[in-house]
């Protein structure tokens, strides 16, 4: 309500005194305070404001209000919601011709500027999960798609909504318990079970930790033929049947499955899609070897699939088999279908090192640098990772320890220049001569080539 107090106005004054104010919306009671004037002089005022618009008896607008602060003002409490809200927050293409409002009092529809706007009556214990935006009350998205539900009004654009994967599922579920509603309950823990089920023990404990903050990678089970279309630059896409929690700049790691049971190499993950089966397709159909009819095939009894971006692949030189895998780690499983790694966990170790035994040679690491087999075992992803770098540098470049170091930080500034310097060290002990890892370089090219991609360093062309 309006409480300023301004003596005798004109229609300019008073119109000018509602922008500086803000006041879009406004109630006859509002008129005559700021008029100071009984209520049936404020009306015949308010006729003759060519600027001032009525949408009911009692209640005006300017036109800087918004049909949503219109509508959330003829009845108190009361917001917008169902697909209306939805439409407000992008989270659906649909454009309804009719605002909805929910709130716990009745009123006949009325319509403001050819926009119709609907009122619907629920019980007092479900006004919650609103919030004001701007001039108007608008219900949270996971509100309005249980009010969807509540009210079986537009259920399919609501579970087209929580298959998005844009809602937060935790809210929503709270929601749906405080609506009392056993059917809502029911629904919503089924859609979103099948939106984040998990598929085993690894990913679950790997999940929460990625969630902390820390960067993980894909391991994924895939068939040799689509691990070979990824590798050779023909698929952009792999598809899961359930969601992928994966950032930017994440490693895809591929573990071909029979006959060859090997991790046979990697790409980066560039975004990953959440979407309806349908639309999803769409969007990723035409930089894919498989049909439209082939994918929806692969997704059948699924509502929503996940998709992800993938690029710079990298073909390993060297396979690092199950067996090789399983000397490090004896208990290790192949993904059914996908693990969370971690950067830091036994298996991202193991592949670092294996692809650094595999590129200096295993042999020469048994035979004659028991000290350098000891230290490469003990090493971090990170060390393994830096020490990839600078061989790749000083090697395919022809730079020199110092200004490796240099150029590997300002390729990577996360880096501390440091551990950088520790990565230094760190060849000098593995190599032991500056001859001696002259002739092993030498044999290296192949596998540094791949490490040119595989860790985020791209440098072809510079210097």
């Amino acid at each position: 309500m309006v409480n300023s107090r301004v003596v005798s106005m004109k229609t300019a004054d008073f119109n000018n005194f509602l922008l500086k104010n803000n006041i879009h919306v406004f109630t006859l009671d509002d008129a005559a305070r700021i008029l100071t004037k009984d209520k049936h002089y404020s009306a015949i005022f308010l006729a003759r404001d060519k600027w001032i618009k009525k949408a009911i008896r009692g209640i005006y607008y300017t036109p800087e209000a918004s049909i949503y602060g219109i509508a959330t003002s003829i009845i108190s409490p009361s917001y917008v919601s169902l697909i209306s809200a939805l439409r407000f927050y992008n989270l659906t293409e649909q454009i309804p011709n009719t605002v909805y409002v929910v709130s716990k009092k009745q009123h006949k529809g009325i319509e403001v500027n050819g926009t119709r706007i609907e009122f619907l009556k629920v019980k007092p214990s479900l006004m919650y999960g609103y919030a004001k935006v701007d001039d108007a009350f608008v219900a949270d998205p996971e509100k309005a798609v249980v009010d969807m539900l509540y009210l079986g009004r537009f259920e399919e654009y609501a579970l087209e909504a929580i298959e998005s994967g844009k809602l937060n599922y935790e809210k929503l579920k709270r929601y749906a318990e405080l609506s009392g509603s056993k059917k809502i309950m029911q629904i919503v823990k089924k859609v979103v079970s099948e939106i984040t089920e998990e598929p085993d023990r690894m990913e679950q404990q790997t999940l929460s930790r990625a969630k902390s903050g820390l960067r993980y990678n894909l391991l994924i089970a895939i068939k040799p033929k689509w691990a070979e279309q990824i590798l050779n630059g023909n698929k952009k896409w792999e598809y899961r049947r359930v969601a992928v929690h994966a950032e930017e700049g994440s490693k895809l790691i591929l573990y071909a499955s029979g006959p060859l049971h090997a991790i046979v190499g990697e790409a980066t993950i560039e975004k990953v899609l959440i979407e309806p089966i349908d639309l999803l397709i769409q969007h990723t159909v035409k930089e894919v070897p498989e049909t439209a009819e082939e994918l929806r095939r692969s997704f059948e009894g699924k509502r929503i699939g996940c998709a992800i971006k993938v690029v710079n692949p990298i073909r390993y030189a060297n396979q690092i088999t199950l067996e090789d895998i399983r000397k490090e780690i004896p208990d290790f499983k192949p993904p059914q279908s996908f693990y969370y790694v971690l950067d830091g966990t036994p298996l991202m170790k193991t592949l670092y090192r294996r692809l650094i035994e595999k590129a200096i040679g295993k042999d020469d690491l048994d035979k004659r640098f028991e000290p350098a087999k000891a230290l490469l075992s003990n090493m971090s992803s990170d060390e393994l990772e830096i020490v990839a770098g600078l061989l790749y540098l000083m090697q395919e470049k022809g730079l020199n320890e110092y200004d490796a170091e240099l150029k590997l930080h300002e390729l990577k500034p996360q880096l501390k220049l440091e551990d950088i310097w520790k990565g230094t060290n760190t060849i000098k002990k593995l190599f032991l001569t500056s001859e001696l890892r002259d002739k092993i370089m030498g044999e290296l090219k192949d596998e540094l080539d791949a490490w040119d991609t595989a860790s985020n360093i791209s440098l072809k062309g510079s210097a």
